[in-house]
């Protein structure tokens, strides 16, 4: 998690507590603080914020596409080894707890974008990377099962037959926030945040990467870094 400090002037003490520290913008008084979420299930890195100011100024960010964000993924089959995936996303037709990919037949779908690096797979399921260009309620698990690569263990769009063929060790969608980078909100320093995948996640990426899950975090920094390092270089934080 990031955490943005109070604001204090050299010298003097930091500020003290007030209304102004774990802000909710929103109002409702139940995300104080927060600046964006992850979907349910979704393990790894989130941002928060102490101050009004910061929370507004990181949210601003966040809706311009200025953060970079990665995610890793185990999905059912063996996508490209990049795609990019340019399919607005709206409210599914029929059932409203799920989203869509809705192409010129709705009103409500919004522009979403994902670009998907396979970085491992043994020809039935694959770890990805996927560089997340826009921030759409079930984004990256909306692309894939469209591409026809779901995401395993997820029980709105995934595979059926591939969720309970590994029920006991996919309980939850295998997809993970696996870094953060932002401009400090006040001081405009680059900020990286890393956050290490969970046991479930490790132990599969470690077995379709042929590593230890021990080595999984570093193989996966390693790997990630090594397809998205263009895009990571040309990437516009301010």
């Amino acid at each position: 998690m990031l955490q943005q400090r109070t604001d204090a002037t050299p010298g003097s003490a930091p500020a003290s507590p007030s209304s102004d520290l774990l802000p909710d913008v929103s109002g409702s008084g139940l995300r104080p603080g927060v600046v964006h979420r992850l979907d349910r299930f979704t393990t790894g890195a989130i941002v928060a914020a102490k101050t009004a100011r910061a929370q507004r100024q990181l949210m601003a960010a966040f809706a311009a596409r200025r953060v970079w964000k990665v995610y890793l993924a185990v999905c059912v089959g063996e996508p490209h080894s990049r795609a990019v995936i340019d399919a607005p996303i709206g409210r599914h037709t029929t059932d409203r707890l799920r989203m869509a990919v809705r192409r010129g037949d709705g009103a409500d779908a919004r522009e979403a974008l994902s670009v998907v690096h396979r970085i491992a797979t043994d020809g039935r399921l694959s770890l990805v990377a996927v560089l997340l260009r826009t921030g759409r309620t079930h984004q990256i698990r909306v692309h894939l099962a469209d591409a026809g690569h779901p995401v395993l263990g997820d029980p709105l769009y995934g595979d059926a037959n591939w969720n309970r063929l590994e029920a006991r060790t996919a309980r939850r969608p295998l997809l993970h926030a696996s870094e953060l980078r932002l401009a400090h909100p006040h001081s405009g320093e680059l900020l990286h945040a890393v956050a290490p995948a969970p046991d479930d996640l490790a132990a599969y990426g470690a077995r379709l990467a042929g590593v230890s899950p021990d080595r999984f975090d570093a193989w996966a920094r390693e790997a990630t870094d090594a397809v998205l390092a263009e895009a990571r270089d040309s990437f516009e934080y301010c």
